[in-house]
């Protein structure tokens, strides 16, 4: 028995990967807004219950310096500036010298984030290449499910660049 003997049901095989690619899509999508809501809110939560323990800590006692070392990294990572917005960025990356730029000096930008471009890209290139497959011989309506999920994608690799509209925002307000 060889696999062109199998009879294979294409119609279940497409149904299970449409069904598992949205899950992947709602499951990147879910950890998005985890990470934009919830983190931060229970970050904060716990900060609070940090700075409380910490006033009720003697200064004398070895777990005050703990817990105040703890506290300022958190406050540090909580409430950090905002990067520079892209065109400071890219100004810094300019070559510094003629030679520079004759020899090559090519000037690329580099992500904040690179899990998130990477998970980003994958998202977006699997999406992609999902929705012009499914549109091969025209178009199908399955298709627009998978080129939302392919858009979210690219504003995950907006987001780790800083390119997206919400953290211009935050850089002009830092200004």
């Amino acid at each position: 028995m060889t696999l062109s003997d199998i009879q294979w049901d294409w119609e279940l095989i497409t149904t299970w990967v449409k069904t598992v690619a949205t899950l992947i899509g709602i499951a990147v999508a879910g950890y998005q807004s985890y990470k934009l809501g919830i983190k931060g809110i229970q970050s904060r939560l716990a900060l609070k219950r940090d700075i409380e323990v910490l006033k009720m800590l003697p200064p004398t006692d070895p777990g005050h310096a703990l817990v105040k070392a703890h506290v300022d990294r958190l406050i540090q990572r909580l409430y950090k500036p905002p990067s520079p917005p892209l065109q400071i960025r890219l100004a810094f990356l300019k070559p510094k010298k003629w030679k520079d730029l004759a020899s090559g000096g090519l000037v690329f930008l580099k992500p904040k984030k690179w899990e998130d471009l990477a998970s980003g890209g994958l998202v977006f290139l699997g999406f992609s290449v999902w929705t012009a497959y499914l549109d091969r011989h025209g178009f199908s309506w399955w298709s627009l499910l998978t080129g939302i999920f392919a858009l979210s994608g690219l504003s995950v690799v907006f987001e780790a660049y800083g390119l997206s509209p919400d953290s211009r925002e935050k850089s002009k307000a830092a200004e």
